[in-house]
């Protein structure tokens, strides 16, 4: 998997010198919970650590689980203060309610001898602020043109796949080697949904809404709309740029809480 020059860098950086706790931040996509285990492993073969994962019980992390790990986590004790015996990596932390984000803080406040936190968040949004700041932070940036040219060439495939991933290495490397991942199946329905004819296009819509699939559509079609745009020229690309421009348009309106069905029903109706 390819990353980024810089977040390569500063995740090296941490590696040679590292602090309690490790913030990695960005989409799956990216190959984010691909780095944690690089990490992990890099330290193990540092330290000898053993590394263990907190993930969420169906869709989240309780504060329970927290609590628990605090208490864990305590009871074990390292042969010096510089040692790291223990690696609790914790994906992703936006999946925890803010009573459970506040217990992790108190945990990065007053971390246990000899434990170092990996933690990764996909959505800041969801993050309390202050947990970044308990943390050495490192965002897994999109992957280079230049770097994808060096490792699988430029052909207009390559380049699709490139502008289609937004440069997430692990989604990009998908499209490229046609590897299974959940996105690629929203971004071929996305692909049959925009050659079907309007009747069919607005059939669809009711089967998006019913599955809850809005949001992942309109990513996937606006994925779809920026690589033809990079791609192509002349009339074609001003008719992908229209395109574009009408899925963030609905994009603001599903955020505003507009009816998603009335939402798609316009945007279908006004591709060319």
């Amino acid at each position: 998997m390819i990353v980024n020059a810089k977040t390569t860098k500063l995740l090296h950086q941490f590696i040679a010198q590292p602090s309690h706790a490790l913030l990695l931040v960005g989409t799956p996509q990216s190959g984010v919970n691909e780095l944690v285990l690089e990490v992990a492993t890099r330290l193990h073969d540092a330290f000898g650590s053993v590394h263990r994962q907190l993930l969420p019980d169906g869709t989240s992390i309780s504060i329970e689980a927290i609590r628990a790990l605090r208490s864990e986590e305590r009871l074990k004790t390292s042969a010096t203060h510089t040692s790291i015996a223990s690696i609790v990596s914790i994906m992703p932390i936006d999946a925890m309610q803010h009573e459970a984000q506040n217990a992790l803080l108190k945990l990065l406040e007053e971390p246990p001898k000899g434990t170092l936190f990996i933690l990764v968040c996909y959505d800041e949004s969801n993050m309390l602020p202050t947990i970044s700041s308990r943390c050495k932070r490192v965002d897994v940036l999109p992957v280079s043109l230049e770097q994808v040219s060096l490792v699988y060439g430029t052909q207009k495939n390559i380049l699709q796949a490139y502008y289609m991933s937004g440069g997430e290495a692990l989604l990009l490397d998908a499209l490229i080697t046609n590897q299974q991942h959940p996105m690629l199946e929203s971004i071929t329905h996305a692909k049959t949904i925009l050659a079907a004819p309007l009747a069919d296009k607005l059939q669809a819509v009711e089967q998006l809404v019913k599955e809850r699939k809005v949001d992942q559509c309109l990513d996937a079609l606006s994925r779809i709309c920026r690589a033809a745009l990079h791609v192509s020229t002349g009339s074609k690309q001003q008719t992908w740029a229209h395109n574009l421009k009408q899925i963030h348009l609905a994009t603001t309106y599903i955020q505003a809480h507009v009816q998603p069905k009335l939402v798609l029903t316009n945007l279908f109706s006004s591709f060319e």
